[in-house]
């Protein structure tokens, strides 16, 4: 077939002069570089090239294609990123006061689904998945039917046997959301392709594990439980009416690349992957995660490369730990090599079929490079008993911070529509949460509002204030409801 991106590409070879939006005409002046040869495919809903919100042509034959490949009943190109995705597919399979069973780890723009659907949060962790039991699952808080939301791939590769959790959640006559936006790739690895078996809805980002345009995404729609008419509706609310067809043309680049290479592409890509973890077995002070060869009970993502400072060392001359913050730190201004993300204890590298065998032995050689030198920064080992005692708390409890569930005082929904004010920590204690307290990345939640705000977790979160980068806050104190 003529995908989209070959039939944008012969209309900037054809005579059709563009009367329509947008306003650059498809012609942006010769010093505008490469922006101006992307918007020569930059176009609107004109005759010929379909609808994304009614797509029946050009579109509608790549969401064709997408739901092939991926084994869908239908599949939807997002072009607000998986957030779009998340957004839709809660509010459009619940209704206002419904229950939802949801990941604590799960990203933010799952939170905001619950404020915009007005709906009464359960929570569960990794750890409530463990054992074949889910208790979550039991007892008259689910007497309706409800939704439940599961992460998986987590930020840092972790995945799940998804089929026994879907069978127990259709049982209770729920429907199974997974957010799988780190997972799109999955479909090309050996020993991954099956591991949404089960799921109902499943997102997806393109962007970000394959190779295609920023804020692409799609969401996949795998049993008939899903009410897919207002599944449509919310998908045409909540993305905007005027989708980019350079994102869409992306996409359809994408497809028909996989289509031609894929198997091809994706084992060099594996190879690359089982290469790097071979060569970085012998370092030291790191170390480099093991990955799993298929997903039979828990398992973990092959690309994702987390590098864990596994010593409590310090800088040469100084009494800063040396920790995952300070290793992408180094990547970065002595490497030029930019991490994804850094917590206290590790860095993650994120990777695609994209990187190339130099990128990872430059990664390689730089861990390699570092692990010598970490031997010359510590100071005093010795020392490092009461030292390293109080780290390994330190890192228990930044560990520990999602892990703390405060108690909902009221829905998120009311909490964020209510008069707020601002407070110090010392004032917050007792008070319920007006704001989002999260890290991003990977923009998980510490604090949703609606909940109490413990003396714990009001030191807990001043404390990381100052030591962690990425936590996002509104200020130094905390909105709190009035």
């Amino acid at each position: 077939m003529e995908d989209l991106y070959q039939a944008l590409r012969e209309l900037d070879k054809s005579r059709r002069y563009p009367f329509h939006m947008p306003g650059h005409k498809r012609n942006l002046p010769d010093e505008a570089g490469f922006l101006a040869t992307v918007a020569k495919i930059d176009i609107t809903e004109i005759e010929g090239y379909d609808n994304l919100h009614h797509a029946e042509g050009l579109i509608l034959k790549e969401e064709e294609r997408i739901a092939s490949v991926y084994g869908s009943r239908c599949s939807h190109i997002l072009v607000g990123g998986s957030t779009a995705g998340v957004l839709s597919a809660i509010c459009s399979q619940t209704r206002p006061g419904d229950t939802i069973v949801l990941d604590r780890g799960s990203h933010r723009s799952a939170y905001h689904a619950l404020i915009l659907g007005g709906l009464k949060p359960v929570y569960f962790t990794g750890e409530d998945l463990e054992g074949g039991t889910f208790p979550v699952l039991e007892g008259p808080v689910l007497s309706k039917p409800f939704a439940f939301f599961l992460t998986m791939p987590t930020y840092e590769g972790g995945c799940v046997d998804l089929k026994p959790i879907a069978d127990a959640v259709h049982e209770k006559g729920g429907l199974l959301i997974v957010d799988g936006a780190h997972g799109a790739h999955l479909r090309f690895m050996k020993g991954f392709e099956n591991i949404y078996e089960g799921a109902d809805i499943v997102i997806q980002s393109l962007h970000k594990t394959l190779p295609a345009l920023t804020q692409t995404a799609v969401i996949h729609v795998m049993s008939e439980r899903v009410d897919e008419q207002r599944l449509s509706l919310y998908l045409s609310m909540l993305q905007t009416s005027s989708p980019s067809y350079v994102l869409m043309a992306s996409v359809s680049h994408l497809f028909t690349t996989l289509e031609k290479q894929g198997m091809e592409l994706f084992d060099a890509y594996q190879n690359r992957l089982k290469d790097f973890r071979e060569r970085t077995r012998d370092l030291t002070h790191l170390a480099v995660n093991e990955a799993s060869e298929d997903v039979s009970g828990r398992g973990q993502d092959p690309s994702k490369i987390v590098i864990t400072v596994k010593d409590h060392l310090y800088k040469q001359g100084s009494k800063e730990r040396y920790d995952g913050y300070a290793l992408a730190d180094e990547l970065l201004k002595t490497y030029e090599l930019d991490m994804e993300m850094a917590t206290t204890s590790y860095a993650l590298a994120m990777t695609s079929v994209m990187d190339t065998r130099e990128g990872f032995d430059r990664l390689a050689s730089a861990l390699f490079a570092i692990d010598v030198t970490l031997e010359e920064r510590a100071e005093d080992r010795a020392a490092g008993n009461n030292a390293a005692e109080n780290i390994a708390r330190e890192d228990r409890e930044d560990a520990g911070a999602i892990g703390i569930l405060p108690r909902q005082i009221m829905l998120p929904s009311e909490a964020v529509n209510r008069p707020k004010e601002t407070v110090s920590a010392e004032d917050a204690a007792g008070r319920v949460s007006a704001e989002f307290i999260f890290f991003y990345p990977p923009g998980i939640p510490i604090l949703v509002p609606g909940e109490e705000i413990t003396k714990e977790l009001a030191d807990r979160i001043t404390y990381l204030s100052g030591t962690t980068p990425n936590l996002i806050r509104s200020g130094q104190g905390f909105e709190v409801v009035v």
